[in-house]
């Protein structure tokens, strides 16, 4: 006789518990739409984790479903289980395909005509292209083109939307905003998405609480975003921590991130030549598209170098003067700083800001990280901070302040001052030093001790009196000889001899390329190859065998990079 009730049904309430375990600790819908954010430049932790639970719970529950159903046909093949419950199997099956039939056929035909693409405007994300690298949009709107542009993690509704104004191009009255619409219309728009958007494909919107006029949508299977909407005073886009240097944009409360080549930039303002005739902010400037390769995830990326003009001519930017960005105070220098930095990293640059500001105030690890990853943003910050820098090392080597690690980055900020500020602040600079044993702490600060070199004859006292505790110290001293040139002759020549005659086997070849580098620039005649490097021959006198007293500072700074 065929048994009326399946074994199976002991799962149901194990299964039942499970998922209701899952729903109790599953975010709400409102909570997935819109992640909870930290201050300044949040992490996206919390976002991943939510929609982690969302999909796994919707994942386990089909699975115990799947699971019951083959349970069911296994007992009514072979454990004597009544037909009757196959019924269950074929209508889950059925609904099954059914809606596969569906998505594929009929939905794909009505998604796939001209009315439904027209009403909808649609696009669809290629996540194989999503990523973006640090160091872009804010440092080149601010620095390149003075645009008034933030980066907010903006208060959004219920309905995961903006509602900003965008003002149409011919209601701009600033050159700025004119700029920054045709930036938007020309890169965010045209450039943003490969898949035929159109400049007029951005919404108009007013101040209402509703949308008006058209809009972008943005579909992806889990979690399709609503609008995308960008305000002219700022751009509504959140920047994330994605960790190892990395930042991702987002739009409105969406994670899905937006594929497109970001514009990398690798430029300093230039000052005009002649204060009567300010030269437009871009000169100088020079765009990297990246290209990004493989994983979307990893780190890796390769760059293009077309000429900036071109893109500037071709959205027709108009020139902001330099001028227009002169500041007073010290506290302005920082307001100024923190912005050039951009918002990507307001959070961790404040900290810097603060501690300048303040010098009791500690640097933790990632702002070191961060100061040590972009040359260009080093040496506007030691340009501009470099006499706040010279104050707080002053007070932390007294002993008031957490001397160490302070005394480390800020170090490294001022190693990175440009040759000419740096020798303006040569006696300032010097004077840390005066006071100073073969214990205090600026001695390991290896950075600083190389760079003083450019501030001419009167540092090599200080260079050579430097303890010679590591090969890292030896290598210091060798680059501030190098940058000093032929006035460190003959005092420093009994020190060159001797690093020379030393095995420099731990050391890598940096020590014997700016060794070799800095007994050339200083004119001292070049020793015999001994045979613990004469390995190295061909490959200096390749490299550097051209270098006179009259080679120019930077080939020491060439020399610690090859």
């Amino acid at each position: 006789m065929r048994r009326s009730l399946p074994y199976s049904l002991i799962l149901v309430p194990v299964f039942s518990g499970l998922i209701l375990y899952q729903i109790l600790y599953t975010p709400s819908p409102d909570e997935l739409l819109a992640p909870t954010y930290d201050s300044g430049v949040g992490s996206s932790v919390d976002y991943i984790f939510n929609n982690m639970a969302a999909i796994f719970t919707v994942t386990s529950i089909s699975l115990y479903f799947t699971a019951f159903i083959i349970l069911l046909i296994l007992e009514s093949l072979f454990l004597n289980l009544s037909k009757r419950w196959l019924v269950l199997p074929i209508l889950y099956f059925g609904f099954f395909y059914t809606m596969l039939i569906y998505e594929f056929t009929v939905k794909s035909t009505i998604e796939s005509s001209g009315e439904y693409q027209n009403r909808q405007n649609r696009l669809v994300l290629d996540w194989s292209r999503v990523r973006l690298v640090t160091k872009g949009i804010q440092h080149w709107f601010l620095v390149n083109y003075d645009l008034p542009v933030t980066f907010e993690e903006t208060a959004l509704g219920r309905d995961g939307y903006l509602a900003h104004r965008i003002v149409p191009i011919e209601q701009c009255d600033d050159i700025r905003d004119r700029n920054l619409h045709k930036i938007i219309e020309g890169l965010f728009l045209r450039q943003l998405y490969q898949d035929g958007a159109k400049s007029e494909d951005y919404c108009l919107v007013s101040n209402s609480e509703k949308p008006q006029g058209r809009t972008i949508h943005v579909s992806r299977e889990v979690n399709p975003i609503r609008n995308i909407f960008v305000n002219l005073k700022k751009i509504d886009f959140i920047i994330r921590d994605w960790g190892d240097n990395e930042y991702r944009i987002f739009a409105g409360t969406s994670p899905t991130l937006f594929p497109f080549p970001i514009p990398l930039v690798n430029c300093m303002p230039q000052e005009p030549q002649e204060p009567q005739e300010p030269q437009p902010s871009w000169l100088g400037c020079r765009f990297e598209f990246a290209r990004f390769q493989g994983d979307p995830f990893e780190t890796r990326f390769e760059t293009e170098e077309p000429q900036w003009r071109i893109l500037a001519d071709h959205l027709q930017l108009e020139p902001v003067s330099i001028h227009d960005r002169e500041i007073a105070d010290t506290r302005r220098l920082m307001q100024e700083m923190h912005m050039v930095a951009g918002a990507i990293l307001v959070n961790e640059f404040s900290k810097l800001s603060e501690a300048i500001i303040n010098p009791d105030k500690s640097i933790d690890d990632p702002d070191l990280r961060i100061l040590t990853a972009s040359p260009e943003f080093i040496a506007l910050g030691a340009e501009r901070f470099s006499l706040g820098i010279l104050r707080n090392l002053e007070h932390h080597r007294s002993g008031k302040g957490n001397s160490s690690k302070n005394i480390q980055i800020l170090s490294q900020v001022l190693a990175h001052t440009p040759t000419e500020k740096l020798a303006e602040r040569g006696a300032l600079i010097l004077a840390l030093y005066e006071d100073a044993d073969e214990n205090d702490l600026i001695w390991q600060q290896t950075a600083l001790l190389g760079a003083i070199g450019a501030i001419g004859e009167s540092a090599l006292p200080v260079i050579l009196r430097a303890p010679e505790e590591s090969w890292r110290q030896d290598q210091a001293k060798i680059a501030g000889i190098c940058r000093v040139g032929h006035a460190a002759l003959p005092e420093a020549e009994a020190f060159l001899s001797r690093m020379w005659e030393q095995d420099h086997a731990g050391d890598g070849v940096l020590t014997i390329n700016v060794l070799y580098a800095a007994i050339r620039r200083t004119g001292m005649a070049v020793p015999e190859f001994h045979s613990r490097i004469e390995r190295h021959e061909r490959r200096l006198t390749r490299r550097f065998g051209d270098i006179t007293p009259e080679s120019d500072i930077s080939i020491c700074d060439g020399a610690l990079r090859h």
